[in-house]
């Protein structure tokens, strides 16, 4: 087996969440890759845009062409928090592959209404269609989009092909479907490539990693056919970069469809948020950690380190201080992602496999450590190493809710908030 490291960074721009890594496989190109890029306040918006930057150098000069690629970009759900940063990010990087649940188009609608402006802005186009959005973009270099289905997607039959392998040599199984299953016009823009992942679907690596994308979206409520093709009409429409007619006449129509059709107010935005599980195939593998947290250092350390590691060389390399242990390796993203009940977490623990569950060794506290998301269970059945709170205890909704905090208390708590970030980099070396 290869030697190969990896590295974890949750980035500080305090209530949101932006979370990149990369698996280093000696001899080889190292393999990027981020989940969500967004935060909540607009005075954090220069933090976010300090840390995208920091991370293009990073990943540029450890590149051997000196490009600025990610392989991988995850969107856990279309809230602002979560992905306000995303088209700046977009617009400096190349992408391999955008994953994205499936999110139906009325709740799609739902999350852009929520946003009051006279007429639609970028992320509300992106959000309304991300598909066409993304092929349509001129400064935006995506290659492929992968969309996560439900796990309660109805299946065709014939599911018995042999792993798909994709032209950037990623190893996807079972193999993405050759058509969608569900019909909505916002996941589809021509030859534009578009995977639809199978549930259950992971992403092998170079078979030493794998990114498994779970889309519980059990709790969606159905739009009806007629609601359907006339908003899918008006999106057309919308998106039409030759429309001559009045762009804020459509989207008063378009508010008008969905209010007669849920209401008024349905805050339904988190319903759904992808959970991606990732870590090292062979997980039950001894395993040496470093790690380090802003939260250890004084100001005058934290600029030290910004100033002649973390911004100059490949960020993955630092680690202060040094401290060593041993287990699991993997890691369980989860956005905004409820398990507030026991069947939820039921679920999860059946999607992942209970292998998996028992190799979590980091694990991103769902909705930055909201309660109404946390049942107590998960600290039992999960027991991570550490607990990483994504949040901003000073703003309108201050996170973390301190039975989250307490339930975690033995779990290593880590809180990831504005000029306090959380790194870890793991070295096999088999």
């Amino acid at each position: 087996m290869k030697n190969w490291y990896s590295a974890y960074n949750f980035h500080p721009v305090g209530q949101g969440l932006f979370t990149s890594g990369v698996l280093k496989i000696m001899g080889a190109e190292p393999y990027w890759w981020v989940f969500d890029c967004g935060t909540y306040l607009k005075k954090h918006q220069l933090d976010l845009t300090k840390e995208i930057d920091q991370l293009s150098h990073s990943v540029a000069i450890s590149r051997s062409n000196g490009k600025a690629r990610l392989d991988m970009v995850f969107i856990s759900h279309f809230d602002r928090d979560h992905i306000n940063g995303l088209l700046e990010l977009l617009a400096k990087f190349e992408v391999g592959r955008l994953v994205l649940p499936y999110i139906p188009m009325h709740l799609r609608i739902s999350i852009a209404m929520e946003v009051k402006t006279r007429t639609f802005s970028e992320w509300q186009l992106f959000v309304i269609d991300p598909v066409k959005y993304i092929a349509s973009a001129q400064d935006v270099d995506v290659e492929r989009i992968a969309v996560v289905l439900p796990a309660t997607t109805q299946m065709p039959e014939n599911q018995d092909r042999p792993p798909f392998t994709s032209d950037d040599g990623v190893v996807i199984d079972p193999p993405p479907l050759r058509r969608s299953p569900v019909v909505d016009e916002g996941y589809r823009a021509g030859s534009y490539p578009v995977e639809w992942l199978s549930p259950s679907a992971r992403f092998n690596v170079k078979d030493i990693w794998e990114f498994v994308p779970y889309n519980d979206s059990s709790l969606t409520p159905h739009a009806t056919a007629p609601f359907q093709k006339a908003i899918g009409k008006l999106t057309t429409t919308l998106l039409d970069p030759a429309y001559p007619g009045n762009r804020e006449a459509v989207k008063a129509s378009m508010e008008r469809i969905y209010n007669k059709t849920f209401g008024a107010s349905p805050r339904l935005r988190n319903l759904i948020s992808l959970f991606v599980y990732a870590g090292a195939i062979n997980c039950g593998a001894p395993a040496r950690y470093a790690y380090g947290t802003s939260n250890d250092l004084t100001l005058a350390d934290w600029e030290l380190l910004n100033k002649d590691h973390y911004h100059y060389n490949c960020y993955w390399y630092w680690f202060y201080p040094p401290t060593r242990v041993s287990g699991p390796k993997s890691l369980l993203l989860t956005g905004d992602g409820s398990l507030s009940t026991k069947r939820q977490l039921g679920q999860l623990v059946d999607y992942f496999g209970q292998p998996r569950i028992d190799c979590i060794q980091i694990l991103q506290v769902m909705h930055h450590g909201a309660r109404t998301s946390w049942h107590d269970d998960v600290a039992r059945l999960i027991a991570p190493e550490f607990s990483i709170f994504c949040a901003f205890p000073f703003g309108s909704h201050p996170h973390p809710h301190p039975a989250v905090e307490f339930a975690l208390r033995a779990h290593g708590p880590v809180y990831c908030r504005t000029g306090y970030g959380f790194t870890l980099w793991q070295t096999p070396c088999s």
